[in-house]
């Protein structure tokens, strides 16, 4: 029976592979630009951004963009997840995530980097949600014009200094300018949750009685997108624990074996046959961020969309980690 929680992204995954086929115009838009300091307009002295905070500036040539779809993927340690980080003894060809939103990637094995979702669906990142949403937007943030800074927040307030538990921050945002030492630090437009609904998710929640048990009734029966904050789900130093967070797993090249359109009723299944997050990881879990443009073109007196190449911008450090039901 197919999970109706998973409707929505699988709705987005197939509109945005439309866009991802690899034809030349769909490759036409700017790419974003990661960003590692604070940009000059909202503060001269452009310092280095804080650990919990990553941007990307838009593209000078904005002809045709309309916004910016931004994907997300969770790695359970900076120090051991062989996607985030080459491990020792590995191949000289090796390669880790970051390596395949770069473009060189492509053209030393002569293939045409693929713009649009493509990749980022390859490698196991989802599309990133709006708390309180179930369903996605064409993009996930309004081009604000040329040569302009974006900014993700996964500390609003400021207080990250004093939480080293990220469970214990607030839901992070996502906005134009950026405040340096005043709170909040970004002008928020959107709080961003995962894009991610696990409609079964029977530890918490009871889909029989409708009575939810989460300690902070986020995404009651499973509806909406889950948060980034105290909404994980994961088995760790308990046996008589289940998995039933989706999101923790891989899932790898998801699109590979759904050719026709109503296959894609049973997408959210891969999530599940994944290779869960470990028990007892060491170093710091780490959430690493992905954008493209979007846009429209017109072509023979039609609109079509199009999108950039995917640009990896960066990870934060998302410690310390551990499940809302154990709390």
């Amino acid at each position: 029976m197919p999970r109706k929680g998973y409707i929505p992204l699988i709705a987005s995954v197939l509109i945005l592979s439309l866009i991802s086929c690899g034809l030349p115009d769909y490759s036409s838009l700017e790419k974003p630009v990661m960003m590692t300091k604070v940009d000059f307009v909202d503060d001269p002295a452009e310092p280095d951004l804080p650990n919990t905070v990553i941007a990307f500036k838009t593209p000078v040539n904005d002809t045709n963009i309309l916004g910016y779809s931004i994907f997300y993927k969770v790695y359970y340690s900076d120090t051991e997840d062989p996607d985030f980080i080459l491990q020792p003894g590995a191949l000289p060809e090796t390669k880790v995530d970051k390596d395949y939103f770069d473009e060189f990637t492509y053209i030393n094995d002569n293939v045409e980097m693929q713009p649009g979702d493509y990749i980022p669906n390859q490698w196991g990142y989802l599309k990133i949600g709006e708390v309180g949403s179930s369903v996605f937007g064409e993009y996930t943030i309004e081009h604000p014009g040329p040569g302009e800074a974006i900014y993700i927040d996964f500390d609003p307030d400021g207080e990250g200094a004093s939480q080293s538990d990220s469970n214990q921050r607030l839901e992070p945002v996502i906005g134009y300018d950026y405040n340096g030492t005043l709170s909040p630090h970004v002008t928020a437009i959107k709080t961003l949750a995962r894009g991610f609904i696990d409609p079964n998710d029977g530890s918490t929640y009871s889909l029989t009685t409708g009575i939810d048990e989460r300690p902070s009734g986020l995404n009651p029966g499973g509806d909406t997108f889950r948060s980034f904050v105290n909404d994980w789900m994961f088995d760790r130093n308990n046996d008589n624990d289940h998995v039933f967070d989706g999101d923790l797993r891989r899932a790898y090249n998801i699109l590979s074996n759904h050719n026709q359109p109503s296959d894609y009723q049973n997408l959210g299944d891969p999530f599940f046959s994944g290779d869960p997050l470990p028990a007892t990881p060491t170093g710091d879990v780490i959430i690493g961020f992905v954008v493209y443009s979007f846009g429209r073109n017109i072509s023979g007196g039609q609109f079509s969309s199009i999108a950039s190449k995917p640009v990896y911008i960066g990870d934060i450090k998302y410690t310390d980690f551990y499940e809302s039901s154990s709390r």
